[in-house]
């Protein structure tokens, strides 16, 4: 996807409810807010709901039709119904990771250092008896457009999450053009990992 509005979406259409995982999120940004009134998320809890449905979910506020999932608000608000899919969360971003927010803290309870992160995946997610969502956005390879890391260090990342492929459920990637300086970047570097983790390479 284009960015990491609708993978919340992925994961109601991918996991059994009841079923427990772990999460770990790759990702320049922490996507920790929260903007929608409990009723509103709850409202579609173990309903079966589609991706026009979930992107066009929205509530009042003022005068204002605001949507209920946005970019930054779909991790807190999915686990706002399904907190058995984050019984551990580790989270890869570029500073160090906190939610600073008094409602539904949500609890990290393992930040990535930002250069390590390619030693980290796999040891991480195969210890654990849980399968994990990995939520990966290539903005984390970037800072203000610029890709700041080399195409080495994101070779191994994705060899890394390769090494992890038996500990997870599944896989969101965000290509963020508007964070990684446009399409063609965002392509590039999707393109790097793209054959190691045996996907189909994408094509402006």
């Amino acid at each position: 996807m284009d960015n990491h509005l609708a993978a919340g979406w992925c994961w109601l259409n991918t996991f059994d409810k009841d079923s427990n995982y772990n999460f770990y999120h790759i990702d320049q940004h922490n996507d920790l807010r929260t903007n929608a009134p409990d009723d509103v998320i709850k409202a579609i809890e173990n309903q079966e709901i589609t991706l026009k449905e979930y992107l066009g979910l929205s509530f009042k506020s003022g005068k204002r039709n605001v949507k209920a999932f946005t970019w930054d608000s779909y991790i807190k608000q999915t686990k706002m119904f399904y907190s058995n899919w984050f019984l551990k969360s580790h989270f890869a971003t570029q500073k160090f990771c906190q939610d600073k927010e008094l409602k539904d803290k949500f609890i990290i309870d393992m930040p990535i250092s930002f250069h390590d992160l390619y030693d980290s995946i796999s040891c991480q997610i195969l210890e654990t008896e849980e399968q994990w969502i990995l939520n990966l956005d290539l903005d984390y390879f970037y800072r203000d457009s610029i890709q700041i890391l080399t195409d080495e260090y994101i070779v191994k990342v994705a060899k890394d999450i390769k090494k992890a492929k038996d500990g997870i459920a599944v896989m969101t990637i965000a290509l963020s053009p508007e964070c990684c300086g446009g399409w063609d970047n965002a392509f590039q570097t999707y393109n790097l990992i793209a054959p190691i983790l045996g996907l189909q390479k994408l094509n402006l």
